[in-house]
């Protein structure tokens, strides 16, 4: 069996969905927003 493995810095911005795709696999849904500043600005983004 394979596992894979990302690592994702941020505020969860709603509740996580789980899905059982009635095999072996399952996925987990969820959004994440992340903000940095740069040079006195100041950018949002949202993961899905």
């Amino acid at each position: 069996m394979m596992f894979n493995s990302i690592q994702l810095q941020g505020n969860l911005v709603r509740d996580t969905e789980f899905a059982d795709t009635r095999g072996d696999t399952d996925i987990l849904n969820f959004t994440i927003a992340s903000s940095r500043k740069y040079k006195d600005k100041e950018d949002v983004v949202f993961v899905d």
